[in-house]
């Protein structure tokens, strides 16, 4: 009896040991993952927001590097931190490292020295070289002198709901060059949109429909169809466009 007890006690000694050993392997293994030549990443890309030049710097030098070793959740940090990405998450497929995004509602402010993004929840300096991909997702709205523009007209419900409007409008943005913003004139201040290859300035000084915006500028088209006319600026209303 006695020697059977110490049997025993020496089996259920080993348990524990052996238990501890079995979890030092596990985590040697999980940790030697990410030094294993496996799931090299050989390019990035991102959906939903174009890959911006932020976005490049923080992907780019992950090129060369395997998926294990790469830090999914700072990287998912960094770009969470941008003021334009709602959530991100990370994927790995094929050897491309993805940046999934879900992108802010807002729109862009810019002059030739700044850019902000405004969104409700605030406004957010932005980098100049960020614009042209920035731009094929958001309006940009140019303006001449940034800080009066955040200052009179960013939050502006009517200059809100038109840039709404124009963003549910479906329009070919190619059409048009810029949204401006200029307040150096009382008659025809507020939002216009260029359109150098129709040889029109469309100024709008009140709310409409996403409808009318397309709507005028195939008028504008139509007009212009076959011709070759001057420079012609148009002020759109909430129920008409008139040429001026």
């Amino acid at each position: 009896m006695y020697l059977e007890g110490r049997e025993d006690m020496r089996r259920s000694e080993k348990v524990p040991i052996f238990l501890a050993g079995a979890v030092v392997l596990l985590m040697v293994t999980v940790l030697s993952v990410r030094y294993l030549p496996i799931m090299p990443v050989s390019a990035v890309d991102s959906s939903d927001i174009p890959m911006t030049v932020n976005m490049k710097r923080m992907m780019l030098p992950l090129v060369g590097r395997y998926f294990p070793s790469v830090d999914t959740a700072s990287l998912r940090t960094m770009a969470e931190e941008l003021p334009y990405i709602e959530k991100a998450r990370v994927s790995y497929s094929d050897g491309t490292l993805s940046l999934r995004c879900v992108r802010k509602d807002g729109y862009i402010a810019a002059s030739r020295d700044d850019a902000y993004f405004i969104s409700p929840d605030g406004r957010y300096p932005v980098s100049l070289e960020d614009l042209p991909m920035l731009g094929e997702i958001y309006t940009i709205v140019m303006t001449d002198d940034i800080d009066a523009f955040l200052s009179d007209a960013a939050d502006d419900e009517t200059i809100l709901s038109i840039i709404a409007s124009l963003d549910e409008s479906g329009v070919d943005r190619r059409l048009i060059d810029s949204v401006e913003y200029g307040n150096n004139n009382k008659e025809i201040s507020g939002l216009s949109l260029l359109l150098s290859d129709l040889g029109a300035r469309i100024y709008v000084r009140e709310a409409f429909e996403a409808s009318d915006i397309a709507g005028s500028i195939e008028a504008i088209r139509n007009e212009k169809r076959g011709l070759n006319p001057p420079f012609s600026e148009y002020m759109l209303y909430s129920d008409r466009l008139v040429r001026f």
